[in-house]
């Protein structure tokens, strides 16, 4: 392989890029196929309204499958970046996957509240700059104000800070139940880069600096953090740095901590060389045959375990398995990724629904903490870490003229559940929600939330979809898409001698109503 000059390296990957191409778009084959009875191949997104082979004509085949090595071959191809015809990238698959994060042609939405914009992410700034004026801190500046600020009121808002070349969300929020006030600042990626925020408050009196890591990946600002890696202080303590009107204003600098790399003296032919050499030997390594150790020679057959043989091999039984049933072409199935304990091997397109469901997936714990835990020990690790919180009773800790937050567990038998409660005395009206964590697929899960009234004996009832569990609660909360109740309304079911609201609920699975 080492002997191969730049012009061969070029043919051999021009050959096996020809030989990989789809019949349909032209393009490299993507995985999962589709395929004829004679073997032909398309990308299942080309194939998936085809009667008829686009090479010879005949039927296209169903539960017609390719040999795992041939899956390794196309992750592995080197392809170009499709965001954009612009893009210019062009390599290996993994490569490729790590580049689309930081493509300056890939779509990004932005996070101002209230903006639905989304497009490329070299016009994000412009965008910003047009749009929301007032949400842009340029680093040269440094100085950033908050309007209309309280420490003693509710507080919520998104900046894009622009530092050099590179662009930051700057999250802050103050939440006078918990007497905190928070900032966050998360690095919009363009390359492999670290950074550290530093923020300063200082007034005629008081001077306080605070240093914290900058993000690398979009987070819920309500989540807890390590210290150092948010800015969490008492919103008391901002009262000094507030003007006369209301405006709070601080200090804002961020500092580039990216490790020096020396940069490489190789000549660019050799690099090139070198790289494409890569290449080659990569994919080349995805097709060694486990038995003879050489690349593998066609026709290749399986046993049903998935046991690849090549023409050099001339086995008729399996060594490893002794299955003496060798065939050409057999359904590729994998194992589910959550958990090694987890012993389901299936099919790509039932594998992604268990995997949607696996009581092995890791889940956020919502209450109050960060930690990411597997589902099957999510009500262990609430015993244990949140023994003081409360599992869902039916009166809620409730006053008609005081702002309230609270998130509480659900046990349930096909799922799980958090159940999120917010009273909202500026917009009087109290949010309540569940979010569903499933065990089982094809649920279509309803909450009903009951008031009863006991000095009339009549109640009123609310029924609404159970949320699923990737939804963010901020944006539900800020969008109304929840059951949102008048406080007026809810006078007559408020308990005067617990002060508290009473409700019960029941969820149910509206495909078997």
């Amino acid at each position: 392989m080492d002997k191969l000059t730049l012009t061969d390296t070029i043919k051999a990957l021009t050959a096996m890029e020809r030989t990989l191409e789809c019949a349909v778009c032209l393009g490299t084959l993507k995985p999962p196929l589709v395929m004829c009875t004679n073997n032909h191949c398309v990308c299942s997104s080309c194939g998936e309204d085809l009667k008829e082979c686009p090479t010879c004509r005949t039927e296209m085949a169903s539960n017609v499958r390719y040999p795992i090595a041939f899956n390794n071959i196309l992750n592995e191809i080197p392809r170009k970046c499709d965001f954009s015809e612009h893009c210019k990238q062009f390599m290996l698959g993994p490569e490729l996957k790590e580049h689309r994060k930081i493509c300056p042609y890939r779509l990004i939405a932005c996070k101002i509240v209230s903006c639905s914009w989304e497009g490329p992410f070299q016009s994000l700034l412009e965008h910003v700059k047009t749009e929301h004026q007032e949400s842009v801190v340029e680093n040269k500046v440094s100085s950033v104000t908050f309007s209309d600020f309280s420490v003693n009121e509710a507080y919520y808002c998104v900046k894009l800070v622009f530092y050099k070349d590179f662009l930051f969300w700057m999250y802050t929020k103050n939440d006078p139940t918990k007497g905190k006030y928070k900032a966050i600042v998360i690095h919009i990626p363009q390359g492999v880069q670290a950074f550290k925020c530093e923020i300063k408050f200082s007034s005629e009196f008081i001077n306080f600096t605070y240093m914290f890591k900058v993000l690398s990946e979009d987070v819920d600002i309500d989540e807890s953090f390590p210290i150092g890696k948010i800015l969490s202080i008492s919103s008391d303590e901002l009262s000094p740095f507030l003007d006369d009107n209301k405006q709070l204003s601080y200090r804002i600098n961020i500092i580039d901590i990216t490790p020096k790399i020396k940069p490489k003296t190789e000549h660019p032919e050799n690099e090139n060389t070198n790289i494409l050499l890569n290449m080659l030997q990569r994919i080349e390594n995805k097709t060694l045959c486990q038995f003879c150790k050489n690349t593998f020679l066609p026709p290749l057959r399986l046993c049903h375990n998935y046991h690849i043989y090549c023409k050099n091999c001339e086995a008729t039984t399996c060594s490893l398995c002794n299955n003496s049933d060798l065939v050409s072409y057999l359904d590729i199935k994998q194992k589910c990724r959550h958990s090694n304990e987890c012993e389901e091997v299936l099919e790509k397109v039932a594998l992604e629904k268990h995997e949607r469901i696996c009581k092995y997936r890791t889940v956020h714990c919502r209450l109050d903490c960060s930690e990411k835990v597997q589902l099957i020990n999510l009500c262990d690790h609430i015993k244990t870490t949140h023994s003081t919180w409360p599992i869902f009773n039916e009166n809620i800790g409730f006053d008609i003229n005081t702002d309230m937050n609270h998130i509480e567990f659900v046990n349930g038998t096909d799922s799980l559940y958090w159940f999120v409660t917010k009273h909202d005395v500026k917009k009087s009206k109290l949010f309540l929600f569940f979010i569903s964590l499933p065990l089982v697929d094809n649920l279509s899960m309803y909450s009903t939330i009951f008031f009863p009234n006991s000095c009339s004996n009549d109640e009123h009832t609310y029924t609404q979809p159970v949320f699923d569990e990737n939804t963010n609660i901020n944006d539900v909360l800020a969008k109304g898409n929840c059951m949102a109740i008048a406080s007026k309304d809810l006078s007559p079911y408020i308990n005067s001698d617990e002060g508290g609201l009473e409700c019960s609920y029941t969820i149910f699975d509206k495909n078997k109503q």
